[in-house]
């Protein structure tokens, strides 16, 4: 059996649901902020997912499983906190183009985290660098980014997106141990982690619950459906692939929602259409297998 490409699909799928919480996020933009939002976001997947946990919920009752899966769900949350903190000190152009940087740091870490299979083909580094950068490109040209005020930037609110896109590239190697040594599944621990989450934003972002009506919480919790599709075959994908070509691949969320803006016929710039193509030749690099 084939893991690469089935991680690699498991990827990509992945990134089609993405696209579509992307698409899905601007209806919950117009009723609440994200500030307000997150906690119960993660709490309403928390209870998406519950449902299904005497079937899938599987952890070790260790303290060292419970501990690293403590610790893996409040890097995460942290990185999340940082993520949508960025969205507020600075300019969405910004913002997302750094954030979209977290393969380049996961490739970096993976000498250091994976030293027995730290090393990649050429093609595929490549692949993962190229992907990288046409997803950095389409993010910077991103129209509905654009539609945020530019402000100037001072090197404290860049590190904010940067550390939160090196949480991101880096903690997926703990995760990926979780999985390897049977610690936990990727359901078990994303149903974990939306609860972790949940209480870690309501605790340091004291969003308010104006917002919330049955309208409201049903779109939500439609959009949450989403959410659970893309993090659960991101999660499933690092369960058996390479960490520095399924962060890469379940990136290329940008691509897809350049595909259904052709779809829906609006004109796509030159500079998106370069980042169309560097992701695609990136794809190509890391589907081709040296000799």
């Amino acid at each position: 059996m084939d893991y690469f490409f089935i991680s690699l699909s498991l990827g990509v799928s992945s990134a089609i649901f993405g696209a579509l919480t992307n698409v899905l996020a601007k209806k919950v933009v117009g009723f609440s902020s994200t500030r307000d939002y997150i906690s119960i976001n993660f709490l309403l997947i928390f209870f998406l997912m519950l449902p299904f946990a005497p079937l899938f919920f599987s952890v070790q009752p260790t303290s060292l499983a419970l501990g690293l899966i403590a610790v893996a769900a409040c890097i995460d949350g942290l990185a999340n906190y940082l993520y949508f903190r960025a969205f507020e000190i600075t300019d969405a152009v910004t913002a997302s183009s750094l954030l979209s940087v977290s393969p380049l740091f996961t490739l970096a870490f993976l000498p250091i985290f994976e030293p027995k299979n730290g090393s990649l083909n050429a093609l595929t580094v490549l692949g993962v660098i190229i992907i990288t950068v046409g997803i950095f490109i389409l993010n910077r040209s991103n129209p509905d980014n654009h539609n945020h005020k530019l402000t100037e930037q001072n090197i404290w609110k860049l590190l904010l997106p940067l550390l939160s896109a090196l949480l991101f590239g880096a903690n997926i190697y703990l995760v990926k141990h979780l999985f390897s040594q049977n610690f936990a599944n990727p359901y078990s621990y994303y149903l974990l982690r939306a609860l972790v989450i949940s209480i870690l934003s309501f605790v340091l972002l004291k969003p308010a619950f104006k917002w919330v009506t049955l309208k409201n919480i049903s779109l939500a919790a439609g959009r949450g459906v989403v959410v659970i599709g893309k993090w659960l075959l991101l999660l499933y994908a690092l369960d058996i692939g390479n960490p520095p070509v399924v962060k890469a691949v379940s990136d290329i969320s940008p691509l897809f929602v350049i595909l259904i803006a052709l779809m829906s016929k609006q004109k796509i710039t030159s500079t998106q259409w370069i980042g169309t193509i560097g992701i695609i030749t990136g794809l190509v690099f890391i589907t081709t297998k040296p000799g």
